[in-house]
């Protein structure tokens, strides 16, 4: 989701490359680090790194789709026992405070602000005009 599985691309490129050189029946070798037995080892524990990488992105990608049914379920249930409490016991209970809900009170007192202040701003804005 969030990474790409890393491209093999290169790695193809290389194997073909070694595939060829070999047809040479020569080892290339000219240190112990630079010699075609090296760059094919070199290679090969490439494409080992990205099989490796690109089977964690597959993990994490299904954690991270478990993770977000989980996470949806989660808030479902609490939106659920929330609603459940405020029409057992009232939108002014403590009860439907615990549970994460706004007394119904204080939702009007913020509205009736909210509205007090637009229609300030909107007497200022025409004061100036």
């Amino acid at each position: 989701m969030a990474y790409k599985k890393v491209s093999t691309d290169n790695y193809e490129a290389a194997k073909l490359k070694i595939e060829r050189l070999k047809r040479f029946n020569d080892p290339f070798a000219y240190t112990a680090a630079i010699s075609l037995a090296a760059y094919e080892k070199t290679t090969n524990d490439y494409k080992v790194a990205i099989d490796a990488k690109n089977a964690g992105l597959v993990a994490i990608d299904e954690l991270t789709i478990d993770l977000n049914a989980k996470a949806a379920a989660y808030e479902k249930a609490e939106a659920d026992l929330r609603l459940f409490i405020g029409r057992d016991k009232g939108l002014e209970s403590d009860e439907y405070v615990a549970a994460g809900g706004i007394r119904q009170s204080e939702i009007i007192a913020q509205q009736q602000k909210t509205r007090e202040a637009n229609k300030k701003a909107s007497e200022d804005k025409d004061k100036t005009e």
